[in-house]
């Protein structure tokens, strides 16, 4: 997950990558590739028949390809290093839109439409002024390349005449030989190979990117397996209980200690078998702009009714989903948009329960919802938690009242763990859980 969590790989910059850098290797596989195929042709063609007509004037043309060939090494290395700084603006600029545009009702909350276009069209104009700038090297490069030319050119007729005069090649040789070699520089000059080799070198990087778990996470813990037990993690803010989450799921693996699937460590199982008997409700539910029916049964090609209106029902949304005008065909919207916040949330409590998992993740799933919603889905959770008595629930919720009656509860500090027991227990040795609940109670 680190290779998301860099600025530089933020979804703008990838979307932009995936969108301009994939035309560029269209370009490079299809038409292009029939250029340069032609050049490499006509470039071997034409040293052979002008070493076999006039290996002296082929040896100057040889100086000269040798430098042509610097010259595109040249721009190749420039165009690499203008295209990181490029992508990295442009990047930037895609996220800021996107954000602008999945934010649009804060935006105008907050009347800020003015400074998001200065921000945009600053990075925009940044971006041109780059542009500009490596238009005037290319063309300088490309100025270059055709003075060069006509310097070559001069060069073969001076030394064709020289041998001539010297009855040391023919007239005709001469002039096949200059006919060759003409062909043969027009078809080096390909402006926007060097464009495309960049990107297509920062497309093909992206998609060779061996796909790896980021060693940097919370230090110290270490838990084990409670099959069919509700587990509740507490603590202070900040202190790690969101990271054992994302250990469970393996965005992350652990510098100490180790997490036990069944007795064998998570890091020796295949990654997507552990991921697929997981299910996570977190604090902010992801809804796609799909149909609830859609939603629910989401990562599954061949989803049965049946089993949707069974994860529904277990939830309590069945009756409210069959009130809407459309029932399960109505679409959420975007983000869910067209739900309210406890509506969203039954909604992905029913697409995990619908993918039956093994262990059910609860990352303080109730927090951001009014006392209203928070009974709603209070009660989904309950009976998401006992739908399967195998299954192992783990709990994380800033709301000491909501955990009392789980079977172990977790204390961590500064991403350690401190205390281990159930509330009775923890009330008895009076600690820091026995404090939070005074704390709590007082507060």
């Amino acid at each position: 997950m680190a290779f998301f969590d860099s600025p530089e790989n933020s979804s703008g910059a990838i979307y932009n990558r995936l969108s301009s850098d994939a035309l560029a290797v269209q370009q490079i596989a299809g038409a292009r590739l029939g250029i340069v195929c032609e050049a490499i042709a006509t470039f071997g063609f034409g040293i052979i028949l002008g070493m076999y007509f006039s290996w002296q004037l082929t040896l100057v043309v040889l100086v000269y390809i040798l430098f042509l060939f610097f010259l595109a090494f040249v721009q190749i290395c420039w165009q690499a290093r203008l295209k990181k700084r490029s992508d990295a603006i442009l990047g930037t600029a895609s996220s800021l839109a996107v954000q602008i545009i999945h934010n649009m009702r804060t935006v105008k909350h907050v009347a800020s439409e003015t400074e998001f276009l200065r921000q945009f069209s600053y990075l925009v104009l940044k971006e041109f002024r780059m542009r500009r700038k490596d238009t005037m090297i290319n063309s300088l490069l490309y100025g270059i390349n055709l003075g060069t030319v006509s310097f070559i050119l001069v060069a073969l007729y001076w030394l064709g005449l020289d041998l001539v005069e010297e009855k040391q090649l023919k007239i005709t040789n001469v002039a096949i030989v200059f006919a060759y070699y003409i062909f043969i520089f027009e078809s080096l000059r390909m402006r926007e190979m060097s464009d495309s080799l960049s990107a297509a070198q920062s497309f093909f990087n992206l998609f060779d990117r061996v796909s790896a778990i980021d060693n940097s996470s919370t230090d110290g813990q270490q838990l084990s397996d409670f099959q069919g037990q509700r587990v509740a993690l507490i603590c202070a803010s900040g202190c790690g209980k969101s990271t054992v989450i994302q250990l469970l799921e393996r965005f992350y693996d652990p510098l100490k200690g180790k997490i036990p699937f069944d007795g064998v460590d998570i890091r020796e199982l295949n990654i997507q078998r552990v991921r697929s008997c997981l299910g996570l409700v977190s604090q902010e539910p992801i809804l796609f702009d799909l149909t609830i029916a859609e939603n629910i049964a989401y990562g599954h090609e061949n989803a049965s009714m049946e089993e949707i209106i069974e994860a529904a029902t277990k939830v309590n949304i069945h009756d409210f989903i069959q009130q809407l005008p459309q029932g399960y065909e109505t679409k959420a919207g975007m983000k869910g948009g067209h739900l309210s916040g406890g509506e969203k949330q039954c909604v992905a409590i029913a697409r995990t329960l619908y993918r039956r998992p093994k262990v059910l993740l609860l990352d303080e799933a109730t927090s951001a919802l009014d006392s209203y919603n928070e009974r709603i889905v209070q009660d989904a959770l309950d009976k998401a938690q006992i739908d399967d008595p195998t299954r192992t629930s783990l709990i994380i919720a800033h709301r000491l009242s909501t955990i009392r009656s789980c079977d172990l509860i977790c204390v961590l500090s500064k991403g350690n763990l401190i205390e281990m027991g159930t509330h009775t227990d923890l009330m008895e040795q009076r600690g820091a859980y026995y404090n939070m609940i005074v704390q709590n109670s007082t507060t």
